[in-house]
């Protein structure tokens, strides 16, 4: 969660109103945003390590820098919700309309080396989603914001782990 303290924009509402845009019957804003390119919604991440805060910034100069998440919050966060974790890897098969699921591989990952979050983010391996859209009734949801790592980034952020093929 941001730290809506430090930030210019005190709410996610506030971020889909000036960045979200009509599509499928609603006003949403479902985007990824990184350090390394700007994307369409002219939205980025800058790290700013002096001062221990990561901030996604608007290139348009009105809005400038608008959100904030302190380093040590995120630390934290990853460390508690990724104490110990089990990546899965599925195939996919649409059998009769429906979708079934083959798991293939498990990654089992412990103690997130938090130094490397702030790395990962800088190369642009972990990267932030929003997921925030706003139903009919006025009502805005977001259902992140998200960070991911690219797969590739898993053992960059973990000490080594166990990995269990399961086919």
């Amino acid at each position: 969660m941001p730290d809506w303290n430090l930030s210019k924009f005190k709410s996610s509402a506030e971020i889909l109103d000036n960045f979200g845009y009509w599509r499928e019957n609603g006003f949403k804003l479902y985007c990824t945003v990184s350090t390394i390119n700007t994307n369409s919604q002219g939205l980025s991440l800058k790290l700013n390590t002096d001062i221990k805060q990561l901030i996604e910034r608007s290139e348009k100069p009105e809005i400038g820098d608008f959100v904030v998440w302190t380093l040590d919050t995120l630390h934290s966060r990853l460390r508690e919700k990724h104490r110990e974790t089990f990546w899965v890897e599925a195939d996919s098969k649409i059998i009769d309309g429906k979708e079934h699921f083959l798991f293939t591989e498990v990654e089992h990952t412990k103690g997130p080396i938090t130094s490397q979050f702030d790395i990962l983010i800088e190369q642009g391996i972990i990267t932030l989603d929003h997921l925030i859209k706003r139903n009919l009734k006025g009502k805005v949801f977001e259902k992140g914001p998200l960070f991911k790592i690219k797969q590739n980034g898993l053992e960059l952020l973990f000490p080594p782990s166990e990995n269990y093929k399961l086919v």
